[in-house]
């Protein structure tokens, strides 16, 4: 498993990643514009020259929580798409694999209108860059009216939105709980990852977002928590992780950490151990599947 974390842009992607390095992180993920005012990171951190070389790990980055593409309000929703292909260009620049999105909330206004405005705001957008990098629709947590709680609506909107090949999915850990998917059992955790198949599509999904949860399963509410320390716990997300599909899909830590300032090497070093616990209990469960089949065999 590729285990990254999201951390600070600050002075740059050249900063960042030796950062990362310092932790131990695999992957990054890096907000380019400050992520709750419509201000955008400049040249001092290479957002405004050319591209940068390749970096060596994956990046990705996450799209402002101020856009909402589902929104009613015509200028809000174009004051979100100006945004969103700034983001692109910004992430296009560093190389990034992709951008992180919100869908949004449809204001009450009603579901279908907001997948239908999101979907026809993305399709817009990328009609408007030629780039390699993806827009990664990530389910939401499901409070309010946002969208991108259930499955089938990340998948409605990118079939709506032209099923550009450049929109893909992310799947946030603690917004699954939060919405009622639980994977607390290697079982469970097989029949959601054959849910994201079947829906999504294990191709399409570049990025996983690895969080404890601070809420009740099913309690609708984004609230991430440190791994092993919240309502999901080490053996659920474990469970998760381990799956054979997923090997390969960077998974970012978005937890608070133990001061509060994002994710440190302890929680990159834990999400390592809570992975390797996994695979172990899965290679167990094998063996002993296969020892109760010999047993069955050799008294038949």
């Amino acid at each position: 498993m590729i285990i990254g974390a999201h951390i600070s842009y600050r002075g740059g992607l050249e900063a960042t990643l030796a950062r990362a390095r310092a932790l131990g992180a695999e992957a990054i993920q890096v907000f380019t514009s400050t992520p709750r005012s419509w201000q955008r990171h400049g040249e001092a951190e290479g957002l405004a020259g050319p591209q940068v070389t390749s970096p060596e790990i994956p990046v990705f980055c996450h799209a402002s929580y101020l856009i909402n593409l589902a929104s009613p309000d015509p200028e809000l929703r174009g004051r979100s798409q100006h945004a969103l292909l700034q983001e692109i260009r910004s992430a296009d620049r560093i190389r990034a694999r992709g951008v992180v999105l919100h869908l949004g909330s449809h204001v009450g206004t009603g579901r279908n209108g907001g997948i239908e405005r999101a979907a026809s705001a993305i399709g817009e957008v990328l009609s408007r860059f030629s780039t390699d990098v993806k827009v990664l629709l990530e389910n939401s947590a499901g409070g309010g009216s946002s969208i991108g709680a259930d499955l089938g609506e990340l998948a409605t909107v990118r079939e709506m939105a032209g099923a550009d090949p450049r929109i893909g999915f992310c799947l946030d850990t603690q917004h699954l709980w939060a919405t009622g998917i639980a994977f607390r059992t290697i079982d469970e955790a097989d029949q959601l990852v054959e849910e994201v198949a079947r829906v999504l599509g294990l191709s399409r999904l570049h990025c996983l977002h690895l969080n404890d949860s601070k809420v009740a399963l099913g309690a609708r509410a984004d609230r991430h928590q440190n791994l092993g320390q919240g309502m999901i716990g080490r053996a659920a997300l474990g469970a998760l992780i381990s799956h054979p599909a997923l090997q390969g899909i960077p998974a970012i830590l978005e937890v608070p950490g133990a001061r509060g300032q994002g994710p440190e090497r302890k929680d990159i070093a834990e999400a390592k151990e809570i992975w390797h616990e996994g695979t172990q209990a899965r290679a167990q469960l094998a063996g002993d599947c296969f020892e109760k089949s010999r047993r069955r065999t050799g008294s038949s």
